[in-house]
């Protein structure tokens, strides 16, 4: 059997509504996070960028970014050409931006590529462990082509603001395969649990779901099958348009009318028995989605808040 290929999608088209005002605080003005220079001279745009460099070439990379940031992304994606640019007309939830980018893969012709999607508000304190965690995910994609593989961070606390992931067991692997002990099912998912419940998952090893996941591109399209039928088709129709006029004319159509869709919630979560999650150990993995995370991550590289007060 021919090995898969690799593909990778940079998720950068949230609006960053619960770290606006640090935000606001550090640009001058309402520029979502992912086109912040936070904690360096990179923005957490083109550091995503960076770490999925080192797993998929360039040109099999995609961005997904929503028009009305077009602002704060065109210099910095004005090397990324249309085909590797998904402008949604609107931002109309987690589900529309996969399906978006799957449907593009789809229709460049490829049907054997395994794909990753990496969130553009990340932090890693350890970018090696995470490679080392993601290799694996691409190879044990590459072998289950019927799964799809979250990455479920190692917790070293009782964090109520993640989500959380209970393993189930181990998943069978052929015999010899590099990275089989590391991966295992999922039993379910634990969205943002109280206190006690918190303390109960970490005792119990759960993990962090950092909402990188790795797949088949046709395991991600059985899930939309099975749990939003319908839903894939018209991104299919609008990602295989003749030109970039007519794409972008039909998404404007096709977004207007799109209810939105968590893909977290309304997706994986009803579907655990088609997942797997590898573990990621070590990497110090961080959700920059609130002030206090990203004052901690800026306080380990020797950064000071912003002069503007923000409300932590």
């Amino acid at each position: 059997m021919r090995r898969p290929g690799k593909a990778a999608v940079i998720l950068a088209g949230g609006d960053g509504v619960r770290l606006r005002a640090f935000t606001r605080a550090v640009s001058g003005e309402d520029r979502p996070k992912q086109f912040c220079r936070l904690l360096g001279a990179k923005t957490l745009l083109s550091a995503t960028l960076e770490r999925a460099s080192l797993l998929v070439a360039p040109e099999h990379t995609l961005c997904v970014v929503t028009r009305h940031h077009e602002p704060f992304y065109r210099e910095e994606l004005c090397d990324v050409g249309d085909a590797r640019l998904i402008v949604q007309p609107a931002n109309r939830g987690t589900a529309a931006a996969f399906a978006y980018a799957l449907a593009r893969i789809a229709g460049a012709g490829d049907p054997d590529l395994i794909v990753g999607f990496f969130p553009s508000d990340h932090h890693y304190a350890d970018p090696v462990a995470f490679h080392r965690a993601m290799t694996a995910a691409y190879a044990v994609a590459a072998t289950d082509r019927a799964r799809v593989f979250l990455i479920g961070a190692h917790a070293d606390r009782a964090e109520t603001d993640y989500g959380w992931i209970e393993p189930g067991p181990p998943l069978s692997m052929p015999l010899g395969a590099r990275h089989a002990g590391r991966v295992r099912s999922v039993a379910g998912f634990i969205e943002k649990p109280s206190d006690a419940e918190a303390a109960r998952l970490l005792a119990a090893g759960c993990l962090w779901n950092t909402f990188v996941v790795v797949g088949h591109q046709r395991a991600f399209r059985a899930l939309f099958d099975a749990a939003a039928p319908g839903f894939f088709g018209p991104f299919a129709h609008v990602a295989t348009q003749p030109s970039v006029a007519d794409e972008r004319r039909l998404a404007e159509q096709w977004y207007a009318a799109l209810r939105p869709v968590d893909f977290s919630r309304d997706v994986l979560t009803p579907q655990v028995d088609h997942l797997g999650v590898v573990r990621l150990h070590g990497a110090g993995w961080t959700d920059l989605g609130q002030p206090t995370r990203v004052l901690d991550v800026m306080a380990t590289h020797g950064r000071t808040a912003p002069a503007r007060n923000v409300a932590v």
